[in-house]
């Protein structure tokens, strides 16, 4: 039996500015890629303020294109 491989990679490494990212999914668009969606935090504890990012891969997640901004910080913390 084989076994499939399994890939590994930092996708949202943290940088002093976005110190933590989470709260993220994936869900296979009509045209056969996928999309990532998660909340990028500007600050590391559970109430500091956030943007919902985006990034599309076309190659069953082996590597993902440019973030893209998804929702604003809405949610009004600062």
């Amino acid at each position: 039996m084989k076994t499939a491989y399994i890939y590994e990679r930092v996708i949202c490494a943290s940088t002093p500015e976005t110190p933590r990212h989470g709260e993220g999914d994936v869900v296979r668009l009509a045209d056969g890629s996928l999309l990532l969606v998660y909340g990028e935090f500007y600050g590391p504890s559970d109430a500091a303020p956030a943007t919902l990012q985006g990034m599309v891969s076309r190659d069953a997640g082996r590597t993902w294109g440019e973030k893209r901004l998804v929702q604003e910080n809405t949610g009004g913390r600062t």
